[in-house]
């Protein structure tokens, strides 16, 4: 289960990142600051992709919470189990 809490923590530190990314994203598309025009790129293209990045993310991170809390009342089912066998016994 530390390997779980190891990569929630990771998904929170890589979605914060994320999120501010596209934050910082739409701001410069509402003002303006760096027009990047191009045949192949757009700001808009940019603002897409690190919002899908983020939302992805955030879809991964609820995953491996869930997952997580499963197998932490699944460990705390099984220990419930054992300690009654030993006490009937």
């Amino acid at each position: 289960m530390s390997a779980s809490v190891k990569m929630i923590r990771f998904l929170i530190f890589l979605s914060g990142i994320l999120m501010i990314l596209t934050y910082f994203i739409f701001i410069n598309a509402e003002m303006k600051l760096i027009i990047v025009q191009s045949d192949w790129i757009s700001n808009d293209l940019f603002f897409t992709l690190s919002s899908g990045a983020f939302a992805s993310t955030l879809v991964v991170l609820l995953s491996e919470v869930r997952h997580y809390l499963k197998l932490k009342r699944n460990s705390k089912c099984c220990m419930y189990q054992q300690i009654e066998n030993l006490l009937f016994l």
